[in-house]
Protein backbone atom coordinates (compact mmCIF):
# COMPACT_ATOMS: atom_id res chain seq x y z
CA UNK A 1 0.00 0.00 0.00
CA UNK A 2 1.02 3.62 -0.56
CA UNK A 3 0.22 7.06 1.25
CA UNK A 4 0.81 9.91 -0.36
CA UNK A 5 3.56 12.58 -0.15
CA UNK A 6 2.18 15.97 1.53
CA UNK A 7 2.92 18.30 -1.77
CA UNK A 8 0.08 21.18 -2.24
CA UNK A 9 0.40 20.97 -6.32
CA UNK A 10 1.56 18.73 -8.35
CA UNK A 11 4.51 19.98 -11.17
CA UNK A 12 5.11 18.00 -14.23
CA UNK A 13 8.24 19.29 -16.21
CA UNK A 14 8.32 19.52 -19.65
CA UNK A 15 4.24 19.94 -19.74
CA UNK A 16 3.07 22.07 -22.75
CA UNK A 17 1.75 25.43 -21.95
CA UNK A 18 -0.81 26.87 -23.82
CA UNK A 19 -4.07 29.38 -24.01
CA UNK A 20 -6.68 26.19 -23.25
CA UNK A 21 -4.46 24.98 -20.35
CA UNK A 22 -6.67 24.70 -17.22
CA UNK A 23 -3.18 23.03 -15.45
CA UNK A 24 -1.03 24.69 -12.76
CA UNK A 25 2.60 24.08 -14.68
CA UNK A 26 5.59 25.47 -13.94
CA UNK A 27 7.48 25.63 -17.04
CA UNK A 28 10.99 26.26 -15.68
CA UNK A 29 10.53 23.88 -12.66
CA UNK A 30 12.41 19.89 -12.64
CA UNK A 31 10.71 17.17 -10.84
CA UNK A 32 13.59 15.89 -8.92
CA UNK A 33 13.23 12.41 -7.95
CA UNK A 34 11.60 11.43 -4.63
CA UNK A 35 13.46 9.38 -2.23
CA UNK A 36 10.28 6.95 -2.02
CA UNK A 37 10.72 3.94 -4.76
CA UNK A 38 8.62 3.78 -7.00
CA UNK A 39 5.81 0.68 -6.51
CA UNK A 40 6.49 -2.81 -7.35
CA UNK A 41 4.07 -4.67 -10.28
CA UNK A 42 3.78 -8.18 -11.05
CA UNK A 43 2.18 -8.90 -14.60
CA UNK A 44 0.81 -12.04 -15.74
CA UNK A 45 2.51 -12.15 -19.49
CA UNK A 46 1.00 -15.58 -20.13
CA UNK A 47 0.63 -19.90 -19.59
CA UNK A 48 2.58 -22.43 -21.88
CA UNK A 49 3.57 -25.86 -21.49
CA UNK A 50 6.93 -25.32 -21.82
CA UNK A 51 8.85 -21.54 -22.00
CA UNK A 52 11.82 -20.41 -23.58
CA UNK A 53 14.52 -18.56 -20.97
CA UNK A 54 16.93 -15.90 -22.31
CA UNK A 55 19.03 -13.11 -21.54
CA UNK A 56 20.26 -9.76 -23.48
CA UNK A 57 23.14 -7.51 -22.34
CA UNK A 58 23.84 -9.45 -19.10
CA UNK A 59 23.59 -13.14 -17.92
CA UNK A 60 20.66 -14.67 -15.28
CA UNK A 61 20.13 -16.84 -12.90
CA UNK A 62 17.54 -19.40 -12.15
CA UNK A 63 16.41 -19.09 -8.20
CA UNK A 64 14.32 -20.52 -5.91
CA UNK A 65 11.45 -17.80 -4.68
CA UNK A 66 13.95 -17.04 -0.94
CA UNK A 67 17.00 -16.35 -3.57
CA UNK A 68 19.25 -18.55 -1.27
CA UNK A 69 19.56 -21.14 -4.00
CA UNK A 70 21.08 -20.56 -7.89
CA UNK A 71 20.18 -23.95 -9.57
CA UNK A 72 21.27 -22.38 -12.83
CA UNK A 73 22.97 -19.32 -14.54
CA UNK A 74 22.90 -18.63 -18.16
CA UNK A 75 25.40 -16.17 -19.69
CA UNK A 76 24.68 -13.13 -22.26
CA UNK A 77 22.71 -14.58 -25.74
CA UNK A 78 22.45 -17.77 -24.18
CA UNK A 79 18.81 -19.59 -23.63
CA UNK A 80 17.14 -22.84 -22.48
CA UNK A 81 13.79 -24.22 -22.50
CA UNK A 82 11.86 -25.03 -18.89
CA UNK A 83 9.02 -27.54 -18.71
CA UNK A 84 6.68 -29.02 -15.84
CA UNK A 85 7.04 -32.44 -15.91
CA UNK A 86 6.73 -35.47 -13.14
CA UNK A 87 6.27 -33.05 -10.33
CA UNK A 88 9.51 -31.63 -11.96
CA UNK A 89 10.77 -28.39 -13.20
CA UNK A 90 13.08 -29.25 -16.03
CA UNK A 91 15.62 -26.97 -17.59
CA UNK A 92 16.58 -28.10 -20.87
CA UNK A 93 19.21 -26.78 -23.42
CA UNK A 94 17.55 -25.21 -27.03
CA UNK A 95 18.09 -28.49 -28.69
CA UNK A 96 16.40 -30.89 -26.27
CA UNK A 97 19.82 -32.09 -23.34
CA UNK A 98 18.55 -32.18 -19.68
CA UNK A 99 20.61 -29.63 -17.91
CA UNK A 100 18.76 -30.28 -14.54
CA UNK A 101 15.67 -30.57 -12.60
CA UNK A 102 14.08 -28.94 -9.43
CA UNK A 103 11.35 -30.86 -7.63
CA UNK A 104 8.20 -28.82 -6.98
CA UNK A 105 8.33 -29.34 -3.40
CA UNK A 106 11.67 -28.12 -3.11
CA UNK A 107 10.55 -24.83 -5.01
CA UNK A 108 6.97 -23.99 -6.35
CA UNK A 109 8.42 -20.88 -8.36
CA UNK A 110 11.58 -20.60 -10.04
CA UNK A 111 12.64 -16.62 -10.60
CA UNK A 112 14.95 -15.76 -13.56
CA UNK A 113 17.33 -12.77 -12.40
CA UNK A 114 19.41 -10.55 -14.31
CA UNK A 115 22.75 -10.75 -12.66
CA UNK A 116 24.03 -7.56 -14.83
CA UNK A 117 21.32 -5.43 -15.71
CA UNK A 118 20.18 -6.94 -18.68
CA UNK A 119 17.36 -7.65 -19.98
CA UNK A 120 15.24 -11.22 -18.96
CA UNK A 121 14.00 -12.70 -22.61
CA UNK A 122 11.26 -14.88 -22.37
CA UNK A 123 8.13 -16.71 -24.82
CA UNK A 124 6.27 -19.37 -25.43
CA UNK A 125 8.30 -19.61 -29.10
CA UNK A 126 9.88 -16.27 -30.12
CA UNK A 127 11.41 -14.24 -26.69
CA UNK A 128 10.29 -11.07 -26.18
CA UNK A 129 12.49 -8.84 -23.97
CA UNK A 130 11.94 -7.14 -20.47
CA UNK A 131 12.67 -5.26 -17.57
CA UNK A 132 13.22 -6.58 -14.40
CA UNK A 133 12.78 -10.21 -13.63
CA UNK A 134 10.42 -13.06 -14.19
CA UNK A 135 8.79 -15.77 -11.89
CA UNK A 136 7.81 -19.08 -13.26
CA UNK A 137 5.06 -20.17 -11.37
CA UNK A 138 3.14 -23.64 -11.55
CA UNK A 139 -0.50 -23.38 -13.05
CA UNK A 140 -3.38 -24.67 -11.37
CA UNK A 141 -3.09 -27.21 -13.63
CA UNK A 142 0.28 -28.66 -12.51
CA UNK A 143 1.15 -29.21 -15.94
CA UNK A 144 1.22 -25.53 -17.50
CA UNK A 145 3.70 -22.23 -16.62
CA UNK A 146 2.71 -19.02 -15.90
CA UNK A 147 5.38 -16.34 -16.32
CA UNK A 148 4.71 -13.34 -14.49
CA UNK A 149 6.96 -10.30 -14.79
CA UNK A 150 8.37 -8.41 -11.79
CA UNK A 151 9.17 -5.06 -12.11
CA UNK A 152 9.28 -1.46 -10.67
CA UNK A 153 5.55 0.84 -11.90
CA UNK A 154 7.73 3.56 -13.99
CA UNK A 155 9.63 0.90 -16.20
CA UNK A 156 6.26 -1.25 -16.51
CA UNK A 157 4.57 2.02 -17.99
CA UNK A 158 6.91 2.26 -20.63
CA UNK A 159 5.93 -0.60 -21.65
CA UNK A 160 1.96 0.26 -21.42
CA UNK A 161 1.83 3.19 -23.08
CA UNK A 162 3.91 2.48 -26.23
CA UNK A 163 1.10 -0.09 -26.21
CA UNK A 164 -1.85 1.83 -25.40
CA UNK A 165 -0.87 5.09 -27.45
CA UNK A 166 0.42 5.65 -30.79
CA UNK A 167 4.54 6.63 -30.03
CA UNK A 168 3.64 9.26 -32.64
CA UNK A 169 0.88 11.19 -31.20
CA UNK A 170 1.31 14.24 -29.34
CA UNK A 171 3.77 14.55 -26.12
CA UNK A 172 0.60 15.64 -23.95
CA UNK A 173 -1.50 12.72 -25.03
CA UNK A 174 1.30 10.56 -24.13
CA UNK A 175 1.66 11.92 -20.53
CA UNK A 176 -2.12 11.95 -20.10
CA UNK A 177 -1.96 7.99 -20.96
CA UNK A 178 0.70 7.75 -18.61
CA UNK A 179 -1.36 8.96 -15.94
CA UNK A 180 -4.25 7.33 -16.54
CA UNK A 181 -2.31 3.91 -16.65
CA UNK A 182 -0.07 4.75 -13.66
CA UNK A 183 -3.04 5.40 -11.40
CA UNK A 184 -4.86 2.08 -13.51
CA UNK A 185 -1.94 0.09 -12.35
CA UNK A 186 -1.70 1.42 -8.89
CA UNK A 187 -5.49 0.90 -7.85
CA UNK A 188 -5.23 -2.39 -9.15
CA UNK A 189 -2.07 -2.84 -7.07
CA UNK A 190 -3.41 -1.79 -3.86
CA UNK A 191 -7.04 -3.43 -4.22
CA UNK A 192 -5.30 -6.51 -4.69
CA UNK A 193 -2.98 -5.56 -1.27
CA UNK A 194 -0.11 -8.36 -2.33
CA UNK A 195 -2.99 -11.57 -2.59
CA UNK A 196 -2.68 -13.92 -5.04
CA UNK A 197 0.48 -14.29 -7.28
CA UNK A 198 -0.07 -11.26 -10.01
CA UNK A 199 -1.41 -7.99 -10.01
CA UNK A 200 -2.49 -7.14 -13.81
CA UNK A 201 -2.77 -8.93 -17.09
CA UNK A 202 -0.82 -8.01 -19.91
CA UNK A 203 -3.62 -7.52 -22.60
CA UNK A 204 -6.67 -5.40 -22.36
CA UNK A 205 -8.20 -6.77 -19.85
CA UNK A 206 -6.06 -4.93 -17.76
CA UNK A 207 -3.88 -2.78 -20.05
CA UNK A 208 -1.77 -3.52 -22.98
CA UNK A 209 1.74 -4.53 -22.25
CA UNK A 210 4.93 -5.27 -24.54
CA UNK A 211 7.76 -4.76 -22.19
CA UNK A 212 11.02 -3.42 -23.94
CA UNK A 213 9.37 -3.77 -27.58
CA UNK A 214 6.80 -1.21 -25.98
CA UNK A 215 9.39 1.26 -25.65
CA UNK A 216 10.71 4.25 -27.38
CA UNK A 217 12.15 7.86 -26.54
CA UNK A 218 8.92 9.75 -26.78
CA UNK A 219 7.34 7.08 -24.52
CA UNK A 220 9.63 7.18 -22.08
CA UNK A 221 9.65 10.88 -22.06
CA UNK A 222 6.21 10.93 -20.84
CA UNK A 223 6.12 8.84 -18.39
CA UNK A 224 9.38 10.10 -16.73
CA UNK A 225 8.21 13.60 -17.05
CA UNK A 226 4.82 11.86 -14.63
CA UNK A 227 6.67 10.66 -12.84
CA UNK A 228 4.58 9.23 -9.88
CA UNK A 229 1.52 11.63 -10.62
CA UNK A 230 -1.93 9.93 -10.14
CA UNK A 231 -5.08 10.64 -10.08
CA UNK A 232 -6.83 11.10 -7.18
CA UNK A 233 -10.64 11.49 -5.82
CA UNK A 234 -11.91 11.29 -2.18
CA UNK A 235 -11.06 8.96 0.42
CA UNK A 236 -6.82 9.02 2.07
CA UNK A 237 -3.49 7.15 1.29
CA UNK A 238 -3.95 4.40 -1.11
CA UNK A 239 -7.84 4.16 -1.03
CA UNK A 240 -7.98 7.73 -2.81
CA UNK A 241 -6.40 6.37 -6.31
CA UNK A 242 -8.79 6.75 -9.11
CA UNK A 243 -8.98 3.55 -11.53
CA UNK A 244 -7.73 5.76 -14.43
CA UNK A 245 -10.39 3.82 -16.92
CA UNK A 246 -9.64 4.77 -20.52
CA UNK A 247 -10.92 3.28 -23.57
CA UNK A 248 -10.37 3.89 -27.74
CA UNK A 249 -13.00 5.99 -28.89
CA UNK A 250 -16.32 7.01 -26.60
CA UNK A 251 -18.65 7.68 -29.80
CA UNK A 252 -19.37 11.32 -28.15
CA UNK A 253 -20.05 10.84 -24.77
CA UNK A 254 -18.23 9.04 -21.87
CA UNK A 255 -20.06 5.92 -20.25
CA UNK A 256 -20.81 5.68 -16.46
CA UNK A 257 -18.88 3.07 -14.47
CA UNK A 258 -20.97 1.72 -12.30
CA UNK A 259 -23.26 1.58 -15.13
CA UNK A 260 -20.57 -0.13 -17.16
CA UNK A 261 -18.95 -2.54 -15.17
CA UNK A 262 -21.35 -2.34 -11.86
CA UNK A 263 -19.64 -2.65 -8.41
CA UNK A 264 -18.23 0.63 -8.50
CA UNK A 265 -19.36 3.01 -6.02
CA UNK A 266 -21.61 5.83 -6.97
CA UNK A 267 -19.42 8.69 -5.73
CA UNK A 268 -17.13 8.35 -7.89
CA UNK A 269 -17.69 11.44 -9.55
CA UNK A 270 -15.29 11.70 -11.85
CA UNK A 271 -15.95 8.08 -13.40
CA UNK A 272 -20.05 9.04 -14.11
CA UNK A 273 -19.66 9.57 -18.20
CA UNK A 274 -20.22 12.89 -20.08
CA UNK A 275 -19.99 14.78 -23.80
CA UNK A 276 -16.61 14.35 -25.49
CA UNK A 277 -17.12 16.83 -28.28
CA UNK A 278 -13.08 15.53 -29.43
CA UNK A 279 -13.50 11.87 -30.52
CA UNK A 280 -14.92 12.71 -33.36
CA UNK A 281 -12.20 15.13 -34.79
CA UNK A 282 -9.24 12.60 -35.06
CA UNK A 283 -10.69 8.66 -34.22
CA UNK A 284 -10.73 6.74 -37.46
CA UNK A 285 -14.61 6.40 -38.78
CA UNK A 286 -14.60 2.93 -38.65
CA UNK A 287 -14.03 3.29 -34.70
CA UNK A 288 -16.43 6.25 -34.20
CA UNK A 289 -19.00 4.45 -36.11
CA UNK A 290 -19.25 1.08 -36.93
CA UNK A 291 -22.32 0.74 -37.97
CA UNK A 292 -23.90 -2.93 -38.10
CA UNK A 293 -22.80 -6.54 -36.67
CA UNK A 294 -24.82 -9.60 -36.98
CA UNK A 295 -24.26 -12.50 -34.50
CA UNK A 296 -25.64 -15.66 -34.91
CA UNK A 297 -28.20 -16.53 -32.38
CA UNK A 298 -27.26 -20.26 -31.60
CA UNK A 299 -23.34 -18.82 -31.93
CA UNK A 300 -24.03 -16.35 -29.34
CA UNK A 301 -25.41 -18.39 -26.97
CA UNK A 302 -22.48 -21.01 -27.54
CA UNK A 303 -20.20 -18.19 -27.21
CA UNK A 304 -21.58 -16.75 -23.77
CA UNK A 305 -21.54 -20.25 -21.95
CA UNK A 306 -18.21 -21.05 -22.96
CA UNK A 307 -17.19 -18.41 -21.73
CA UNK A 308 -18.80 -17.92 -18.55
CA UNK A 309 -19.18 -20.89 -16.55
CA UNK A 310 -21.80 -19.53 -14.22
CA UNK A 311 -24.22 -18.96 -17.00
CA UNK A 312 -24.26 -22.74 -17.45
CA UNK A 313 -27.59 -23.26 -15.98
CA UNK A 314 -29.19 -21.32 -18.70
CA UNK A 315 -28.31 -24.37 -20.90
CA UNK A 316 -28.92 -22.43 -24.10
CA UNK A 317 -29.91 -18.78 -24.86
CA UNK A 318 -33.00 -18.51 -26.26
CA UNK A 319 -33.69 -14.79 -25.95
CA UNK A 320 -32.05 -11.31 -25.50
CA UNK A 321 -33.26 -8.35 -24.48
CA UNK A 322 -31.90 -4.40 -23.19
CA UNK A 323 -32.99 -4.05 -19.64
CA UNK A 324 -30.87 -1.04 -19.00
CA UNK A 325 -29.38 1.90 -20.80
CA UNK A 326 -27.69 5.35 -20.40
CA UNK A 327 -28.96 8.62 -21.13
CA UNK A 328 -27.14 8.88 -24.50
CA UNK A 329 -28.33 5.10 -25.13
CA UNK A 330 -24.97 3.23 -24.66
CA UNK A 331 -26.30 -0.67 -23.57
CA UNK A 332 -25.67 -1.42 -19.64
CA UNK A 333 -27.11 -4.49 -18.99
CA UNK A 334 -29.16 -7.16 -21.09
CA UNK A 335 -31.42 -10.09 -19.60
CA UNK A 336 -31.09 -13.67 -20.86
CA UNK A 337 -33.37 -16.21 -21.03
CA UNK A 338 -32.48 -20.22 -20.74
CA UNK A 339 -34.01 -22.92 -23.09
CA UNK A 340 -34.72 -24.14 -18.82
CA UNK A 341 -37.15 -21.24 -18.52
CA UNK A 342 -34.41 -19.80 -16.05
CA UNK A 343 -33.19 -16.02 -16.77
CA UNK A 344 -30.53 -13.35 -15.40
CA UNK A 345 -29.19 -10.13 -16.17
CA UNK A 346 -25.42 -9.64 -17.64
CA UNK A 347 -23.83 -6.50 -17.60
CA UNK A 348 -23.29 -5.06 -20.72
CA UNK A 349 -19.18 -4.86 -20.93
CA UNK A 350 -19.33 -9.09 -20.11
CA UNK A 351 -21.70 -9.20 -22.70
CA UNK A 352 -20.05 -7.74 -25.34
CA UNK A 353 -16.66 -9.32 -24.34
CA UNK A 354 -18.07 -12.82 -24.32
CA UNK A 355 -20.20 -12.28 -27.96
CA UNK A 356 -17.18 -10.74 -29.79
CA UNK A 357 -15.01 -12.65 -32.22
CA UNK A 358 -12.23 -11.54 -34.71
CA UNK A 359 -14.73 -12.21 -37.48
CA UNK A 360 -17.58 -10.38 -35.64
CA UNK A 361 -16.29 -7.25 -33.62
CA UNK A 362 -18.54 -6.39 -31.33
CA UNK A 363 -16.25 -2.82 -30.76
CA UNK A 364 -18.24 -1.39 -27.97
CA UNK A 365 -21.70 -1.51 -26.09
CA UNK A 366 -23.24 1.58 -27.83
CA UNK A 367 -25.80 0.01 -30.08
CA UNK A 368 -29.64 -0.75 -30.65
CA UNK A 369 -30.35 -4.65 -30.24
CA UNK A 370 -33.26 -6.03 -33.01
CA UNK A 371 -34.29 -9.62 -33.38
CA UNK A 372 -33.17 -10.68 -37.03
CA UNK A 373 -34.61 -14.72 -36.98
CA UNK A 374 -31.58 -16.28 -37.43
CA UNK A 375 -28.92 -13.71 -35.65
CA UNK A 376 -28.92 -11.02 -33.26
CA UNK A 377 -28.36 -7.52 -35.19
CA UNK A 378 -26.19 -4.61 -33.40
CA UNK A 379 -27.11 -1.85 -35.10
CA UNK A 380 -26.01 1.62 -35.44
CA UNK A 381 -22.84 1.04 -33.06
CA UNK A 382 -21.06 3.82 -31.85
CA UNK A 383 -17.33 4.12 -30.39
CA UNK A 384 -14.87 1.14 -29.45
CA UNK A 385 -14.01 -0.32 -25.86
CA UNK A 386 -15.99 0.34 -22.52
CA UNK A 387 -15.94 4.34 -23.19
CA UNK A 388 -15.63 4.91 -19.24
CA UNK A 389 -13.03 7.71 -18.44
CA UNK A 390 -11.08 9.00 -21.02
CA UNK A 391 -11.32 8.98 -24.79
CA UNK A 392 -7.94 8.53 -25.73
CA UNK A 393 -8.57 9.21 -29.85
CA UNK A 394 -10.45 12.31 -27.73
CA UNK A 395 -7.13 13.41 -25.83
CA UNK A 396 -4.75 12.96 -28.90
CA UNK A 397 -7.59 15.60 -30.68
CA UNK A 398 -7.73 17.73 -27.46
CA UNK A 399 -3.43 17.42 -27.24
CA UNK A 400 -3.45 18.60 -30.87
CA UNK A 401 -5.66 21.87 -29.70
CA UNK A 402 -3.11 22.62 -28.13
CA UNK A 403 -4.80 21.64 -24.47
CA UNK A 404 -1.65 20.20 -21.93
CA UNK A 405 -1.89 16.73 -19.71
CA UNK A 406 -3.56 18.40 -17.02
CA UNK A 407 -6.40 19.71 -18.92
CA UNK A 408 -7.41 16.60 -20.53
CA UNK A 409 -7.32 14.56 -17.22
CA UNK A 410 -9.61 17.28 -15.93
CA UNK A 411 -11.56 17.25 -18.79
CA UNK A 412 -12.17 13.25 -18.59
CA UNK A 413 -11.83 12.59 -15.06
CA UNK A 414 -13.69 16.03 -13.50
CA UNK A 415 -13.56 16.85 -10.16
CA UNK A 416 -10.33 14.29 -9.97
CA UNK A 417 -7.28 15.71 -8.49
CA UNK A 418 -3.47 14.78 -9.82
CA UNK A 419 -1.05 13.89 -6.11
CA UNK A 420 2.53 12.26 -6.17
CA UNK A 421 1.81 8.46 -4.95
CA UNK A 422 5.84 8.28 -4.42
Amino acid sequence: MFCFLAAPAVVLCGCDQSDHGGGSIDRSARVVHPALPAATVRVSLFIGDCVSVGCEGGGVGFWNRRGSVCYLALDAGESCVVRLRDDCWQIESPDGHLWGEVPLGESAALDVRSSDGGYVCVGESEQQRYRGQLRLLADESGDAIRVVNILDLESYLQGVVGAEAYASWHMAALRAQSVASRSYALWRINRRGGAGEWDLGSNQASQMYRGVAGETVRVTTAVQDTRGVVLTYGGSGSDAVLPGYFSSTCGGHTADAQGAFGGIEESQVPLRGGVCDYCRRAAPEGLMNWGTVEIGKAELSEALLRRYDDLAYLERIVDVAVTRQSDCGRVEELGLLGSTGARTRICAERFRLGVTSTERPLRSSWYRLEDGGDVWRFADGRGYGHGVGMCQWGCQAMAVLGYDCVAILRYYYPGANLERAY
